[in-house]
C-alpha cells in the first residue's frame, strides 16, 4: 500500500499496535531466511512482542479466551497464542530452509508479567520469572532444568557452545553447558544463589484502584526532557531513587527481600 512506503516505518511494527499484522511479519521473516545458507555462519535476532501492553492482537486471538472480569486476561492470553503462533511457523521455516539443524536457537523472555507493569516490586515471582529454552546444534530431544539461571548466563552459554574460551571473557554470568549436558553439580557449587534488584518505586495513588493520571506524575516528576527529546533523571534524584530500589538474594528454597517503605514524605 501507498502508506506504507510514504511510511515505511509503520511497516511490520508491533509498535503500531492497531496496524500490525502477525502474517505479514512472519512473512518478510520467511522471505528473509531465503537469502541466509545453511553452510554459512550468521546471527538472527527476531522479537515476537505481541504480549506487551496494551496486549491488542488482531482476529481471532481476542477471542480465543474467555473472562468475565474486567482485567485484561483474555487479551493477554491471545497475544501470548500469537506470538507462540508465530514462533511456531518460524521454526518451521527455519526446518523448511534447512537452516534449523545446526543452529544454535535461543528463546527467552526479558522480564515477566503482571498485566500492568514489571519491575516493580521482587516478591511477585511472575514479574521476574522469565521464559529460558535453549536449542545447541544437532541436538532436538526436550529436557527440563530445575535450577536458577540468569539472563546473564544466555551469552557465556553461547560462546561456550561455539568452543569459544571463555576465560579470555570478563562475564559476570556463567555458561549453562554442564546443564545442557546433565551435570548439574558443576552449576550448583557455583550458582546457587541470584542476586535481584527492582528499578525504583513510586508511592502508587488511588488505593486498590489506580490513578493512572497521578501515578504518571509522579513517575514524571523523576525525569527531565530536553528540547532533542532526551530523557534522563534528574541528577539531584539519583540517590533517592536508588534508595527506592528493593533488592533480593535468592535460592531455589528462599528469597531474602530488602524492601524499602515508599511514600512521598520518606526519601
Amino acid at each position: 500500500p501507498l502508506g506504507y512506503k510514504l511510511f515505511n516505518f509503520l511497516d511490520i511494527n508491533r509498535a503500531v499496535y492497531h496496524l500490525y499484522k502477525p502474517q505479514y511479519f512472519n512473512n518478510e521473516l520467511s522471505a528473509f531466511l531465503t537469502t541466509l545458507q545453511a553452510k554459512k555462519k550468521f546471527f538472527l535476532t527476531v522479537h515476537f512482542c505481541a504480549p506487551h501492553w496494551p496486549y491488542s492482537t488482531p482476529a481471532p486471538y481476542p477471542y480465543l479466551f474467555y473472562d468475565e472480569s474486567n482485567n485484561p486476561f483474555r487479551e493477554y492470553d491471545g497475544a501470548l497464542r500469537m506470538a507462540d503462533t508465530q514462533l511456531g511457523k518460524f521454526l518451521k521455516a527455519l526446518k523448511k530452509k534447512g537452516l534449523y539443524k545446526n543452529s544454535i536457537i535461543v528463546i527467552l523472555s526479558d522480564h515477566g508479567e503482571t498485566l500492568y507493569g514489571h519491575g516493580t516490586n521482587l516478591r511477585d515471582s511472575a514479574q521476574n520469572r522469565i521464559i529460558v529454552a535453549l536449542k545447541p546444534n544437532n541436538v532436538n530431544k526436550h529436557r527440563e532444568i530445575q535450577e536458577l539461571t540468569r539472563t546473564i548466563d544466555i551469552t557465556p552459554t553461547v560462546l561456550d557452545l561455539l568452543g569459544e574460551d571463555l576465560n579470555i571473557f570478563n562475564f559476570d554470568g556463567m555458561s549453562l553447558n554442564t546443564l545442557i549436558n546433565n551435570d548439574s553439580s558443576d552449576h550448583k557449587s557455583l550458582n546457587n544463589s541470584i542476586i535481584l534488584e527492582t528499578g525504583f518505586s513510586i508511592d502508587v495513588p488511588g488505593g486498590v484502584s489506580l490513578a493512572f493520571q497521578e501515578m504518571l506524575n509522579e513517575g514524571f516528576f523523576f525525569y527531565k526532557f530536553n528540547k532533542q527529546g532526551i530523557i534522563t533523571v534528574k541528577p539531584d534524584l539519583h540517590k533517592k531513587l536508588i534508595n527506592r530500589k528493593q533488592r533480593a538474594i535468592q535460592n531455589l528454597e528462599w528469597k531474602l527481600i530488602v524492601e524499602p517503605l515508599v511514600r512521598k514524605d520518606v526519601t
